[in-house]
């Protein structure tokens, strides 16, 4: 069994199909904003030269959005796995009741947004 998805299009001036773009979500450095704990980016051209052609982002950097300064120390994953804590690297203070208090918001938000994908920065 096959799905055909319609999509409504229209022409430009040029003639050309104008497609609608699809929402994806993005890490918020992954687009070149400086939000990196070091302060910098991870910018990927890709995304923002050719991909964004036929996409809208909708940008998410938590640490910066749950209230973690720029640039900040790294966090990483430690203790039980199946209920791991967030510490900040050097300093191992505990961010993970700042970053899950502010989780369930995003989410509502996020799913309102109607995403077709997400595209994470992973170190």
């Amino acid at each position: 069994m096959t799905f055909k998805a319609k999509i409504e299009t229209s022409k430009t001036s040029n003639n050309q199909v104008d497609i609608p773009k699809i929402k994806i979500g993005a890490s918020t450095c992954l687009l070149g904003e400086k939000v990196g704990y070091d302060g910098n980016h991870s910018h990927d051209r890709y995304l923002t030269q050719t991909l964004s052609l036929f996409v809208e982002y909708v940008l998410v950097c938590p640490e910066v959005a749950c209230g973690m300064p720029i640039p900040t120390e790294s966090v990483r994953l430690v203790g039980d796995p199946a209920a791991p804590c967030l510490e900040t690297r050097n300093t191992h203070e505990d961010k993970t009741r700042m970053v899950t208090e502010w989780i369930p918001g995003k989410l509502a938000a996020l799913e309102k947004e109607n995403l077709c994908g997400f595209i994470f920065k992973s170190p």
